[in-house]
């Protein structure tokens, strides 16, 4: 029932801040900043914690991973992710995270899946690959939408991937 805000460009560079809102009082709070400075980053919910990956922070991209925990108010670590993005999405869909997307600086072949039952992420082959940032992801089960954004242009397009299937003995 809150909203998030993490990181961003200022006009004095990149921050490190992190915001909630309170719809029901309309008041912004600060609570705990990022580890460091940065923008372009991938946010998501997933069991009562708050994962924010990737990021650019005015120099390279990043392959950072923090994990927020609204009830207690602190940051903790979470594996890297295999490659640096920034200008990516984040994805919740149930009990894993997809970072999709990103490649500010670089071509990305691939997306990635975190499970954080195993506490790593995995390489995953979707139709969002090479520089593709500002991108917009939803997820309608079985599938997962990749929507708009930028590859050298922008974009009006609408990728498909279907992200869970039904095994049947």
């Amino acid at each position: 029932g809150r909203l998030y805000l993490f990181g961003g460009r200022g006009e004095r560079g990149y921050v490190d801040s992190a915001y909630v809102y309170d719809p029901e009082a309309d008041v912004w709070q600060s609570i705990e900043q990022l580890s460091g400075k940065r923008g372009f980053v991938g946010a998501a919910a997933l069991l009562d914690r708050i994962y924010v990956v990737g990021g650019y922070d005015g120099r390279a991209e990043l392959a950072l991973c923090e994990v927020y925990d609204p009830a207690a108010g602190a940051w903790g670590e979470c594996p890297s992710l295999a490659r640096p993005r920034a200008g990516l999405d984040l994805l919740a869909v149930r009990q894993n995270l997809y970072a999709m997307g990103g490649g500010m600086e670089s071509y990305l072949a691939f997306n990635e899946r975190y499970d954080p039952q195993l506490d790593e992420w995995a390489r995953v082959e979707t139709p969002v690959t090479g520089q593709w940032i500002g991108l917009g992801t939803a997820f309608v089960s079985p599938h997962v939408y990749a929507i708009g954004g930028w590859k050298g242009a922008l974009l009006s397009t609408n990728e498909a991937y279907k992200a869970l299937y039904r095994l049947y003995p």
